[in-house]
Formats: structure tokens, C-alpha cells, sequence
């Protein structure tokens, strides 16, 4: 699972979870954070707070690539 691959799946630019993780974007909007969570299914209190349940790597794993060929199919019919 990369950071690409989530930023992806939540709708934002490739590197977007990158540089939030990495601290070069200091305060995320509550909207890119709450689709970063919806993404890894927690809440948006795990998100800023860490409070909760830490999201299962598989479940994950499975939604992000559910959320990918959903796009793959979106882009090919709008072709």
C-alpha cells in the first residue's frame, strides 16, 4: 500500500498523502483528511487524533483497489 495508491483512492493528487505524512503539508483540510479516512476506514478522529481502531492493512488493501477499477471503468466509458 503507498501513499500514490491512497491519494488515488481518495480522490487527490498521487503524492498528496505523501507530503502530509512527510509534514510538508502542515494542515490538511478536513475534507482531504475525511477522504483519506473513508479510504482506510477509520474516522476522522483516528485521522487527527489517533483515537480508535487502526485500519486492517487488508481491508484496506481490497478497498483501495475496489476505488482503482472503479476509476479505470469510469475513465474507459467516458472515452
Amino acid at each position: 500500500m503507498s501513499h500514490e495508491s491512497v491519494s488515488l483512492s481518495a480522490g487527490l493528487a498521487g503524492g498528496h498523502v505523501g507530503l502530509i505524512v512527510s509534514g510538508r503539508v502542515k494542515r490538511p483540510s478536513a475534507d482531504v483528511l475525511a477522504k483519506i479516512a473513508d479510504v482506510l476506514g477509520v474516522s476522522l478522529d483516528w485521522i487527527v487524533l489517533g483515537r480508535g481502531d487502526s485500519p486492517d492493512p487488508s481491508v484496506v488493501r481490497i478497498k483501495v483497489r475496489e476505488r482503482a477499477a472503479s476509476r479505470t471503468r469510469a475513465t474507459t466509458e467516458a472515452a
